[in-house]
């Protein structure tokens, strides 16, 4: 899926003005986004199982978790393609192969499962939203924007 594709589907009508609203935010912390660089919507598997893989020997996934933020946000790179992963995890100390091994064991399997079944509990109830004429509405609108969708 293209990563236009999927901000439209994930924010609806407002995908371009929220995408615009996290740029600023970024900026303010002197992070220039390369949101144009980034074409499709990358497997986030590899480094969602780099971070449990962590986890589970009691290191910290913060640094980890910021040079994926990094790399996907600032650089524009694809996260899921094997290279840029093994680079990823080259300045961790974690080999790539490591990572795939505990992706196709059932105990990620099981933990990824647990996750969902627990964020699925609660996701839910944190930001409203509302499907009008196929179009995706997250969070309170003013009625400039929500008039012209229900016509």
């Amino acid at each position: 899926m293209t990563y236009p594709a999927f901000l439209e589907r994930r924010f609806g009508t407002q995908a371009a003005s929220h995408q615009s609203l996290v740029a600023v935010e970024l900026r303010k912390l002197g992070i220039e986004p390369a949101f144009a660089a980034i074409t499709n919507l990358p497997d986030s598997c590899p480094a969602l199982a780099a971070v449990l893989w962590l986890q589970r020997r009691g290191r910290s996934a913060q640094h980890f978790v910021g040079s994926v933020f990094a790399a996907l946000y600032c650089h524009g790179q694809d996260i899921g393609d094997p290279i840029v992963m093994e680079n990823l995890l080259s300045r961790e100390m974690l080999a790539f192969g490591d990572i795939q091994e505990f992706m196709h064991s059932d105990d990620f399997g099981d933990e990824l499962r647990d996750t969902e079944a627990s964020v699925a509990a609660w996701s839910g109830r944190v930001i409203p939203s509302v499907r009008i004429n196929g179009a995706v509405v997250f969070g309170a609108q003013t009625p400039s924007v929500l008039i012209p969708m229900l016509r």
